[in-house]
């Protein structure tokens, strides 16, 4: 499935990673929380401020292991917040330990924020 990254205009900070068709599926998704790190609820109001760009790096990816996508994703330009805690690509060797530290405490694949 192709990917986009939602983000909403006149906002210079959150960006959701989404998997659909067509770009007007993908905004679709834009305020349902996915429980990823890059995919949760934008809570926007109106569809039509939600721009919508291909991002063909991450098509055919929706299943993988959510590690194995917010690594790219912090080392072009993204950052998450964690229990107050900003990381950016910076950070990368403390988010890759700490990660697997939660994903450990989630007991699951995904770690859900």
């Amino acid at each position: 499935m192709k990917a986009w990254i939602l983000s909403v205009l006149n906002n210079d900070g959150e960006q959701n990673l989404v998997f659909a068709d067509t770009a007007s599926q993908a905004k679709k998704q834009a305020n349902i929380d996915g429980g990823r790190l890059y995919n949760f609820d934008l809570n926007v109001e109106n569809y039509t401020g939600i721009r919508a760009n291909r991002a063909s790096q991450f098509d055919d990816m929706e299943n993988e292991p959510e590690f194995e996508m917010v690594i790219p994703l912090l080392q072009n330009g993204w950052w998450f917040t964690i229990n107050e805690i900003m990381y950016t690509e910076d950070d990368l060797p403390e988010f890759k330990e700490k990660f697997k530290s939660w994903e450990k405490q989630e007991g699951g694949e995904n770690v859900k924020r």
